[in-house]
């Protein structure tokens, strides 16, 4: 594992990923987990059985004749989120662009459309009553590791080219004709995000400071 690597590569080195390594570790148990549900036939095979009873019971209730289109909405539903999911988790969940620095460029670009909404229209994490817990996060004088930012963002960037093809429009855009190690190394040591200086700078002046910003 990337972080178990590394982290044994010296006891700072240790200090740096521990709780990047420990939410991994904690990540893979609990996949590993469902998926053991998942490919054990004898239990999907129960669940099925479970799920045709109680859709048997409900078809036998005129009262519940409502319920059954449930199990067809349901079904369209999930096949929505797979057909979204792959682009989803690389993108809105970040797994393409592991590391603190990716965090805080999406939090200010963010901020820059959400905080002039009226606070009912701002995304959940912008409105009044979080905001004071987004600034001490995104303010936070936590230091922020080169070495480390540029194995996370390298080894994610190159998840990114696996999943989705190095062909793919968005791939090519964001390595730039770079490889994902070397786009990782020139974006995090190029960046001027580490100073929170400036992020309080761009929070504070809105769109106009981050469309003008040279970050990088």
């Amino acid at each position: 594992m990337l972080l178990s690597a590394y982290s044994a590569r010296s006891t700072e080195n240790a200090r740096r990923a521990k709780d990047d390594l420990y939410g991994a570790q904690n990540s893979r148990k609990a996949r590993e987990g469902i998926l053991a549900g998942l490919l054990d036939p004898a239990f999907m095979a129960r669940k099925r059985a479970e799920e045709q009873q109680l859709r048997n019971a409900l078809q036998a209730r005129p009262e519940f004749a409502d319920t059954i289109p449930a199990w067809d909405q349901i079904g369209q539903a999930e096949k929505t989120i797979t057909d979204h999911a792959l682009p989803y988790n690389l993108l809105e969940r970040g797994l393409a662009f592991r590391g603190d620095l990716f965090a805080i460029a999406r939090t200010l670009v963010r901020a820059a459309a959400e905080r002039p909404k009226p606070n009912a229209e701002r995304l959940r994490e912008f409105g009044e009553a979080g905001l004071e817990s987004l600034e001490f996060q995104l303010f936070s004088e936590k230091p922020i590791y080169d070495d480390l930012e540029m194995l996370l963002l390298g080894d994610s960037l190159s998840r990114m080219a696996c999943q989705l093809g190095s062909s793919d429009t968005l791939v090519r855009k964001i390595l730039a004709g770079q490889s994902p190690r070397q786009r990782a190394a020139s974006l995090v040591q190029e960046t001027r995000l580490k100073s929170v200086a400036l992020r309080r700078q761009l929070y504070q002046e809105g769109q106009s400071a981050i469309d003008a910003a040279p970050i990088r």
